[in-house]
């Protein structure tokens, strides 16, 4: 688990107004699991243990599933079939000063691109989530291409370096107070990178 910060704007934000304040409050949880990239393992039981440890098992497991599918279906959680999720933007949203931590993030990119579907709204297909002793019913969308924004390049996954990169470079451009040269350095590195900017 890691500290992370909550802004003013995420109680001003209407799609999370739109939330019960259980899904709030998992979602915060989402943020702390997850790696400096956004990303983080997808084990149910684990996800359970660590955001309601004191609940008996069966009604975490199920709080988990119960909590994320509202989110997914806002676009605030992705839910990767390789078993990653992905908390959308947290690098938009968070300061992270000192290394990086990104290792799930790494492993995520490495996965083929056969088994990284993407489960979210809108749907093109069902599928069921296994999640421990707990089945969810999921949409499917596929992803399309490589790993690199969806383009079907041949290029080799982002190392983790270049991930690390693609992290500070995004922080840069998020930054209102980074200085205009500081910001088109940034784009240059995330357009080599082959990352959208």
């Amino acid at each position: 688990m890691r500290i992370r910060q909550i802004k003013p704007s995420f109680w001003e934000d209407a799609v999370i107004e739109s939330l019960p304040d259980s899904v709030k409050l998992f979602y915060i949880g989402t943020w702390q699991l997850a790696d400096d990239g956004g990303t983080f393992e997808w084990n149910v039981p684990e996800i359970g243990h660590a955001l309601y440890g004191y609940q008996p098992r069966n009604r975490r497991e199920r709080w988990v599933t119960e909590r994320a599918a509202p989110l997914v279906g806002v676009g605030r959680l992705v839910i990767h079939e390789c078993g990653h999720a992905t908390v959308p933007n947290l690098l938009k949203h968070q300061r992270m000063g000192g290394t990086k931590a990104i290792a799930v993030s790494s492993a995520h990119l490495r996965c083929p691109p056969h088994s990284s579907a993407i489960l979210r709204d809108p749907p093109r297909s069902s599928a069921i989530l296994r999640t421990g002793k707990v089945e969810v019913e999921v949409e499917v969308e596929e992803r399309v291409g490589g790993v690199r924004g969806g383009s079907s390049d041949d290029r080799p996954p982002l190392t983790a370096d270049e991930l690390a990169m693609v992290a500070m470079n995004q922080s840069i451009l998020d930054n209102p107070k980074a200085s205009p040269d500081a910001k088109r350095a940034a784009r240059k590195w995330l357009m080599k990178l082959g990352v959208a900017a």
